[in-house]
């Protein structure tokens, strides 16, 4: 989820290239050993029909292109992400470790910013890109329309 001021994503084409350069499959793989699908909205496809939808395939070269295009290869600014803080074997925290290195694979350099799942969804921290999936689906629609 992306709500912020950053240059990283408040155009449209970067925030292109941030999805072109995530790996999804692999995650899924390594991570959740193949069980589940890529995403192709913010909301999870059993709630809402996304089929249509062609999300973003794993693409580095296409996404350095793209940051190289406007000049955010070379920018000193980092993508602050918001992380619940969770103990360190949490599947979470290894989500976040994947995210962030393919990111820095194409040039953006991170800052992540652990906090308590309680803080994680209120409005003054929702203006960085969040990672973790929502606690249940009811919430996550409530949360995704009240932004």
């Amino acid at each position: 989820y992306f709500h912020s001021n950053s240059a990283y994503v408040k155009n449209k084409e970067i925030r292109r290239a941030i999805n072109l350069a995530i790996n999804k499959k692999k995650i899924i793989q390594e991570l959740i050993g193949g069980m589940g699908t890529e995403a192709k909205s913010p909301l999870p496809v059993d709630m809402v029909d996304n089929s249509k939808l062609t999300g973003y395939e794993y693409n580095p070269q296409k996404a350095r292109e793209i940051l190289l295009k406007h000049k955010l290869s070379q920018s000193h600014e980092k993508l602050k992400i918001l992380a619940r803080e969770v103990s360190d074997t949490s599947i979470y925290n290894r989500l976040t470790d994947f995210i962030v290195n393919d990111l820095k694979e194409v040039g953006i350099e991170c800052n992540i910013e652990r906090v308590a799942y309680s803080d994680y969804l209120k409005p003054e921290n929702i203006n960085v890109a969040m990672i973790g999936p929502w606690k249940n689906k009811e919430h996550a629609v409530r949360k995704w329309l009240s932004l």
